[in-house]
């Protein structure tokens, strides 16, 4: 039986991707969970790459607080306990999105994260929106199955944030450490402002020239030295 428990998170990191648009946001968990009654237990981290947790954000037109899903962009592996997601507020009818986007928002404030507890196993979880079917999950883990095989990553936004868990993932892992698993990551944004986690992306194309490439696609704004594609990518199925 599953039990299923609120907890606070602390906001430790806002990033500015574009200010007003697209924060990326990091929270952070305690390593134990003080039940009432019960104890205290530890917290155990182990999502896997690109799945999604629940928060309940404020929701700045519904006046309310509001379930609401974030995909993770970074891993378990390498920062147990912080998850960090991407949001953005280029969409009409927001609601939390202009919560998270709002000025007043800092380092320090809470939002309540979803754990569950497994009285089977007798530990806490971050809860997981993802089902663990082993033949329809991206399951990057098991068995590393994704060594020796090639991906192709196409991101407009924000929609880079599970890919970011991808890459992030395989990189700690030294990609396998197999000549011949290869990433492709296209990503296309409308100006230079919002690449996201450009600089990192670059690094991890020069720290693994053979298993990741990297190519950003600027569709509205580009300086006059941008040496990648320029314009808006039109898919054919030709």
């Amino acid at each position: 039986m599953t039990k299923t428990f609120w907890i606070p998170a602390i906001i430790t990191k806002i990033i500015e991707l574009e200010p007003g648009e697209i924060r990326a946001i990091e929270l952070t968990l305690p390593s134990v969970v003080d039940v009432p009654n019960e104890g205290v237990w530890p917290l155990i981290d182990d999502m896997r790459p690109g799945t999604a947790f629940l928060a309940e954000p404020f929701g700045a037109v519904s006046g309310k607080l509001v379930k609401r899903l974030y995909t993770r962009s970074n891993i378990s592996l390498k920062d147990p306990l912080t998850l960090q997601t991407i949001i953005n507020n280029t969409h009409d009818n927001a609601d939390t999105s202009l919560w998270w986007q709002d000025k007043d928002i800092n380092i320090g404030d809470t939002v309540r994260v979803r754990i569950d507890y497994d009285e089977q196993g007798g530990v806490f979880g971050i809860y997981e929106h993802s089902s663990r079917d082993y033949e329809k999950s991206l399951l990057l883990e098991q068995v590393e199955w994704w060594t020796g095989k090639k991906f192709l990553g196409l991101a407009f936004s924000t929609g880079i944030t599970p890919l970011l868990a991808h890459l992030r993932y395989m990189a700690c892992c030294e990609f396998g450490r197999h000549p011949d698993t290869h990433f492709l990551l296209i990503v296309s944004v409308r100006n230079p402002r919002q690449l996201m986690f450009h600089e990192e992306l670059l690094e991890l194309e020069k720290k693994f020239p053979n298993n990741f490439s990297y190519h950003p696609v600027l569709t509205r704004e580009w300086p006059d030295d941008w040496s990648y594609t320029r314009g808006r990518i039109i898919l054919s199925r030709e």
